[in-house]
């Protein structure tokens, strides 16, 4: 850990868990839609569907998903701009075995129709842990550029990747691959030091057994505490 891990984020409260923490689940959601979708369901577990409304949990997840930012002034006016921005949205409390105690679970629509599934828990201080997307287990932080490669699953697929982030000198963080089942389809979740730029992305694109490749920007950053009630 470093010191902006126990002060926590420059943000507007009054918690860097319950709101700061559910901002950036929220902005994961929105960068996995490519902008704001048009319909959400927000499931809500634990902490956050216990005290989440006097943290301003709620307000923090659709905020996150117009893709405001966590020291944004106007977090407590997300209701509002959602109807604005046509985000039509629901949220609901359940109980998801072993998941950290705040945990949201959002379901959310696309204005083209196509639908995505993103889990992430606020583990304290407003980093926040992915840990599902679109059915598949993942562990994405949000602090780095992320590669999501859904591929086949066969021998080669990753060395192939590897192999074009290397001619580019694009250094891999981390990265953890998982499959639904073997020989079919799955998907690598890659942390990577640069953004992509479209040639590389065209690159990937171009592997025979790659289906499917989304760039997440980094939503989670640094900075002193400095906590504003909104």
């Amino acid at each position: 850990m470093n010191i902006f891990d126990i002060i926590g984020p420059v943000m507007t409260g009054p918690s860097s868990s319950h709101t700061a923490g559910a901002v950036r689940i929220g902005r994961m959601a929105h960068a996995l839609c490519s902008g704001i979708p048009g319909q959400a369901l927000i499931e809500l577990h634990g902490s956050f569907a216990g005290t989440g409304l006097g943290h301003g949990t709620d307000c923090a997840l659709l905020a996150g998903l117009l893709g405001l930012d966590i020291d944004s002034p106007d977090l407590h006016l997300a209701g509002e701009l959602a109807k604005q921005a046509g985000l039509a949205y629901t949220f609901k409390s359940v109980c998801i075995p072993g998941a950290h105690p705040n945990t949201a679970r959002i379901t959310a629509q696309t204005r083209e129709g196509g639908n995505h599934v993103i889990t992430g828990a606020s583990i304290g201080g407003g980093n926040v842990l992915i840990v599902e997307l679109d059915g598949y287990e993942v562990e994405l932080r949000g602090n780095l550029p992320t590669v999501i490669a859904i591929y086949r699953d066969q021998p080669g697929m990753i060395s192939l990747m590897a192999g074009i982030f290397g001619r580019y000198e694009i250094n891999i963080a981390t990265m953890r691959v998982s499959r639904k089942m073997r020989g079919e389809q799955a998907v690598g979740v890659i942390e990577t030091d640069q953004m992509l730029s479209s040639k590389i992305v065209t690159e990937l694109k171009a592997i025979d057994g790659l289906d499917e490749i989304r760039l997440l920007p980094a939503v989670v950053g640094g900075g002193i505490s400095c906590t504003q009630m909104a």
